[in-house]
């Protein structure tokens, strides 16, 4: 078999797993295409999927999310990324529409009847706290790494779906906000007191109903006691950090 049979035979593969229902509980039907491609081409030898859309596909099935975030540890022309990113589209049926140059980041909105993704690609030049996996063919973040990255995150812009994240984290992992902060240490050399952290939780949770267009559920009485068992651990984690820094 040749090689072109081979890859032919790889991509129908790929486009089977990525439509699955246990492996796509939250890829959308745009995501699932855009992926089944991708991994066909060199981007994914160079690039690892994370962010939200892979917290929650690959680890947490905990809320809807609609970016596909790739990081290298090198930048990438966007001479070089152009031509393949219009191989993958064209493939794939998903119109292209604007582009944008943020810092170090190459930013494509993508269509597919009424459905908007936004795929970017970014040079993260950071040490991995382990090496990345390898899952369906493509390269994905750790959960740790994610970890890390989303409490540099909280504390950089206060979003509220990253606190939401940090939850459902905490969640399975039973990890406390010391282990966010080591990793964030570990992996970004930032030294942040649990205080400091928890206040700019607390701008987050604030906005917290923001996110609620990316709950799984859509009844507002369990959405509602989703948002309260947030702002409930929380506030005990900042209550008995209190309790003890007065108790010193």
């Amino acid at each position: 078999m040749d090689y072109g049979s081979m890859r032919e035979m790889h991509c129908s593969l790929s486009i089977t797993f990525f439509g699955r229902k246990e492996n796509s509980m939250n890829f959308t039907p745009l995501q699932q295409m855009f992926l089944a491609e991708y991994k066909c081409t060199p981007l994914a030898q160079k690039f690892y999927l994370t962010g939200g859309t892979l917290l929650a596909v690959r680890y947490l099935h905990h809320r809807h999310s609609l970016d596909l975030d790739f990081f290298a540890n090198a930048p990438v022309e966007l001479r070089k990324l152009q031509p393949i990113m219009k191989r993958i589209v064209t493939r794939a049926g998903i119109a292209m529409g604007e582009y944008r140059r943020v810092a170090d980041r190459h930013e494509w909105d993508l269509h597919y009847g009424k459905e908007d993704t936004k795929v970017e690609f970014v040079f993260y030049d950071f040490k991995p706290l382990k090496p990345r996996l390898e899952w369906n063919g493509i390269f994905i973040d750790t959960l740790g790494d994610i970890a890390a990255n989303k409490a540099f995150a909280l504390i950089e812009r206060h979003e509220p779906k990253d606190i939401f994240d940090i939850y459902y984290l905490i969640q399975k992992t039973k990890w406390n906000l010391p282990k966010f902060l080591k990793l964030m240490h570990k992996k970004f050399g930032l030294k942040i007191d649990e205080q400091t952290l928890l206040a700019d939780a607390e701008l987050a949770l604030q906005r917290l109903d923001a996110v609620r267009g990316l709950l799984l559920t859509e009844t507002p009485a369990d959405q509602k006691e989703i948002f309260k068992k947030i702002h409930r651990y929380f506030d005990d984690v900042a209550y008995k950090y209190l309790r003890e820094r007065l108790g010193d």
